[in-house]
């Protein structure tokens, strides 16, 4: 356990080149984002880049490159006031693939499929139903959402989210499992320098 959290070897120049280039592919990847009005996020596609850093480079890494990614993602995009919750709660994600994919063998599908969808569940329930709704709580309590609107809003904005995430379940898990089998192949292309071991 502890060599699953010892970042040694992560901090090489060619890995931190390849967190640049998918941090950067993060920050564009959340210009797409589709939401039906402010903080209802109907579908966006920024795990992909999260999932690959999870897998390659593991949990403090993916901390990390959660932090950095929402907050470099809000400051392209623009538009409402910065909450740092937010942020821990992309960071959490981050975390969450990283326990379910760092330094797991992804040749078998079957195992990779349910490592994935494990992990997509507990980001609905933890993150999108748990930590957002709080979140929400906090910004109105700080003045950021009107307090009349903040426990019905956090409420149908978690729970919305958490119904779109479980009907987009199934696309979900094939992207990041397709994201991972890439980063796979990232890896056994020698481009991370020195290459982990299993």
């Amino acid at each position: 356990m502890r060599e699953f959290w010892n970042p040694r070897g992560v901090l090489s120049l060619r890995n931190l080149t390849v967190m640049a280039m998918l941090l950067a592919i993060r920050v564009i990847l959340d210009q797409f984002t589709v939401q039906l009005g402010a903080g209802i996020i109907v579908f966006r596609v920024t795990f992909i880049p999260m999932s690959m850093v999870a897998y390659l480079f593991g949990p403090w890494a993916a901390l990390i490159f959660g932090i950095l990614g929402d907050s470099l993602g809000f400051l392209t995009r623009g538009g409402g006031a910065y909450f740092p919750g937010f942020a821990i709660s992309e960071a959490i994600i981050c975390l969450i693939y990283a326990l379910f994919t760092y330094r797991r063998p992804v040749d078998n599908l079957k195992n990779l499929i349910i490592r994935v969808t494990i992990a997509r569940i507990c980001i609905a329930i933890f993150v999108f139903f748990g930590l957002n709704f709080l979140w929400f709580r906090i910004m109105a309590e700080l003045g950021l959402v009107p307090s009349f609107l903040a426990q019905p809003a956090a409420f149908f904005i978690a729970s919305y989210r958490l119904v779109t995430n479980s009907v987009l379940l199934p696309m979900y898990i094939a992207l990041s499992v397709m994201a991972i089998k890439l980063a796979r192949r990232l890896e056994d292309s020698r481009v991370l320098h020195p290459r982990r071991k299993e």
